[in-house]
């Protein structure tokens, strides 16, 4: 494997600026897209046995679960990497989209996929997959938004060919986004088990990042997208579709976007989205998964689709 390497509505629907007309243009605050490059698998190996800084994460089947390692970023970490503001707030426009934070519906993804991706763990204790996908193999797969990456982790230890993690902040990528994947690699290659053929770690805003995103991609695209948490908000959820419409696979490619059926006090979530989507008339939208408890707020995964 290479390495190439609460909110306030405010916040919230200002975001980070955005190149497209329709968002205003894009500001002096805005990430720069910057490609990461950690250095050599076996350093980075090398440099995640090292690290015990790390909380397992357990998705798949209750019996057979997958275990996939986060790092641990506390928020005076946070406050050190980006600033005092960034310790009390999820987001801050411009300068911070909530990436130290291990989201509840990046979770709700993980556990889809396994199903789909027919996932599972070797019993007992949460461990590596069994044996790897059919299902992601030859694959390229990129996550959008990804914070601690759990479902893009997923899908490099379920033998995807080629993955691509993206995160609005670079501080989030080199400090919690490659040192999770390096960590997880390790696992792999400690078992003999294939890594993918291509690993990139990726950081800036949507509205400039297709160019750099599609460099490692198959032709025409990747062959699946997955983000969670990204449709916050309405502006939000408009720079996430258009980024999503360039980079998605035609014909061929599945997108699977997690999240909230409705962020209160901020006006976005999965239905909201669904509109956004049908309106566009490009890509096919459907619920496949749905948590609606009544203790909590309804929680969603939808899978897209090119027509």
């Amino acid at each position: 494997m290479t390495f190439k390497f609460g909110f306030a509505k405010e916040d919230a629907e200002a975001g980070a600026p955005s190149s497209d007309p329709e968002d205003g243009e894009l500001g002096a605050g805005a990430a720069a897209p910057y490609e990461h490059r950690p250095g050599s698998p076996a350093g980075c190996a090398a440099r995640a046995r090292g690290n015990e800084r790390f909380d397992t994460v357990a998705v798949g089947p209750q019996d057979r679960p997958v275990a996939i390692l986060k790092g641990r970023v506390t928020g005076q970490d946070a406050a050190e990497l980006l600033g005092a503001a960034c310790e009390a707030s999820d987001l801050v426009a411009g300068r911070y989209e909530g990436g130290f934070k291990l989201w509840e519906c990046s979770v709700d993804l993980a556990n889809v996929l396994c199903e789909r991706w027919e996932l599972a763990g070797c019993g007992g204790a949460p461990g590596l997959p069994r044996t790897p996908s059919r299902a992601l193999a030859g694959r390229s797969v990129v996550e959008l938004g990804c914070g601690h990456a759990v479902p893009g982790i997923l899908a490099l230890l379920g033998g995807a060919e080629t993955v691509v993690l993206q995160d609005f902040n670079p501080e989030v990528v080199r400090a919690l986004v490659v040192p999770n994947c390096e960590a997880n690699a390790a696992r792999l290659a400690a078992e003999g088990a294939q890594l993918p053929r291509e690993t990139r770690f990726l950081s800036g805003d949507w509205g400039q990042l297709d160019d750099l995103l599609l460099r490692g991609a198959t032709a025409g695209g990747f062959d699946l997208v997955l983000a969670s948490e990204t449709v916050y908000a309405e502006a939000a959820a408009r720079r996430f579709y258009r980024l999503l419409t360039k980079v998605l696979k035609r014909p061929g490619g599945e997108a699977y976007v997690a999240g909230k059926a409705y962020y209160f006090g901020v006006g976005g979530g999965t239905q909201a989205f669904e509109e956004l989507v049908r309106r566009g008339g490009v890509l096919g939208c459907e619920v496949v998964w749905r948590c609606d408890d009544g203790r909590s707020n309804v929680r969603e995964v939808l899978r897209l689709w090119p027509l």
